[in-house]
Formats: structure tokens, C-alpha cells, sequence
């Protein structure tokens, strides 16, 4: 998994398909206030209320990275590697989720606006965890076939 700020996004474009087109357009930090087609990729913003980890689900994405981009609040993402948890649930073939019920704690990220994280497919998480203060926020992201 990476966590850092937008403005090194090309640090890691060599991960991703098409990743200098992605790398060029994260970099210049745009305003997304609506979907946006870059580099074989679309991006649109959704709205979400963040929830208290416990209930959440674990997800991985087996043969995809899962970049998240927020856009506006804050949130935690909770973390853990694939391999600590044992009890799949349910697996989603579009768009390649497989979702967890196990009481891992992991750890908890802090991810805010003008950061991103690149979740690889050994990364289970809990995306949009409630971070103190957080009412409700925007992100973006996508998913790609890890190259």
C-alpha cells in the first residue's frame, strides 16, 4: 500500500496503465466536480458518510489496484494484510471485490484532500472510517489491473 500526497502521484506511475497520463492530470491537482476520463480510467466524485469501522466490511480486489483520491472531509482507512483474515463472505466479479466478515482490528490511516492511496491487491481495507469531526465527505478514484 502507498499513502503520500497528490503532487508525488508519478513517483508511482510505473504501477498502473497509462500512469503518466493519470500522474500529469493528479499532479496539477484539478477541481473533479463531475466524471472525468483520464488515461483509459474515469474518475467521478462520490458522496459517502463516513461510519465506525465495526460496521464496515473488509474488501480487497484480487486482481486490481484501488486508488483513492478524497475531495473534500476526512476519513481513516483501516487496513490489514489479505492474508490475516480467513472468512470471505461474498465476491463481487465487476468490479473484482471480495468482501470479509473477520474482526481484525488492522490499523488505521488518516487520508485527507491533497493525499492518495494506492491499495494493492494484498491490502484488505475499510474504506471511509469515521475520523473525528467528520460529518460527510467526497472522493474520487478507480480501479486498474496492476501491471
Amino acid at each position: 500500500m502507498v499513502i503520500d500526497k497528490l503532487e508525488n502521484f508519478g513517483k508511482y506511475r510505473h504501477l498502473i496503465k497509462d500512469g503518466d497520463a493519470v500522474a500529469d492530470f493528479l499532479e496539477r491537482r484539478p477541481e473533479i466536480t463531475g466524471p472525468v476520463a483520464v488515461g483509459g480510467y474515469e474518475m467521478a466524485p462520490f458522496g459517502y458518510t463516513p461510519e465506525p469501522a465495526s460496521r464496515k466490511r473488509w474488501e480487497t480486489h484480487r486482481h486490481h489496484l484501488d486508488i483513492h483520491i478524497p475531495l473534500v472531509g476526512t476519513e481513516y482507512l483501516c487496513w490489514v494484510r489479505r492474508e490475516e483474515l480467513q472468512h470471505s463472505v461474498e465476491v463481487v466479479e465487476d468490479p473484482d471485490t471480495e468482501f470479509f466478515d473477520d474482526d481484525a482490528k488492522g490499523m488505521r490511516l488518516y487520508i485527507k484532500p491533497g493525499y492518495f492511496a494506492i491499495l494493492m491487491p494484498e491490502d484488505a481495507h475499510k474504506p471511509g472510517v469515521t475520523a473525528e469531526g467528520a460529518t460527510k465527505g467526497v472522493r474520487t478514484g478507480f480501479k486498474c489491473v496492476w501491471e
